[in-house]
């Protein structure tokens, strides 16, 4: 941040979703959807908080699930690569963004598509050569439902098992430190401090 304040056209763009609250995502796989979520309340609190000093933060997300190493070896295969667009929409909607007049993007959560339509561009049947646009899969955490021959990929519903644990492991953890009024460090007890020596938060 300070090299940013010092520069006369500071830019921040995270690769993070919009904030889509609707039930359908919070619940789809909430550990992705935190560590996504979390990007996009990041940049907007930073663009809200050093606006007037002339920092431009936004985020870029796309609307289709894009051509990428994930998709191919984890997500779906060669079936899901063939539904999504190629990498340079978000190269393209990224440059865009950062090429833009100084101010024309301010503490947004921007899509791809949308961006490349307002640059310009009247034809998005270039990032998916060859494909019909029915058939392009919707990237998570936009709205459009996923076609019913496409579920959700099998890693993103580990993600709210994954959850879990970390939930149970987290409560055992928290179990332990609170037994007995006393913290567990190695094999000594400690005890808790009440933090009344600390004043009021």
């Amino acid at each position: 941040l300070p090299h940013l304040l010092e520069s006369p056209d500071a830019r921040i763009l995270s690769l993070s979703p919009p904030l889509n609250l609707s039930p359908k995502w919070l619940g789809a796989y909430p550990a992705y959807m935190t560590a996504k979520y979390g990007m996009t309340l990041a940049t907007l609190g930073i663009g809200a908080e050093f606006a007037d000093r002339g920092i431009d933060a936004n985020t870029l997300w796309p609307r289709t699930t894009i051509q990428t190493a994930a998709v191919a070896n984890i997500i779906g295969g060669e079936e899901l690569m063939r539904r999504s667009r190629t990498p340079e929409l978000y190269s393209d909607a990224a440059h865009a963004v950062l090429t833009a007049p100084h101010g024309h993007y301010q503490g947004e959560t921007l899509l791809c598509e949308d961006v490349l339509v307002d640059a310009g561009v009247s034809d998005l049947s270039v990032y998916s050569p060859g494909v019909d646009a029915a058939e392009l899969y919707p990237d998570a955490f936009v709205d459009g439902s996923r076609p019913q021959s496409a579920p959700a990929p099998p890693w993103m519903q580990s993600c709210g098992e994954m959850q879990l644990r970390a939930s149970r492991a987290a409560t055992c953890h928290n179990f332990a430190r609170n037994t007995s009024g006393s913290t567990l460090r190695g094999n000594a007890k400690e005890p808790r401090s009440d933090f009344s020596d600390r004043g009021s938060l």
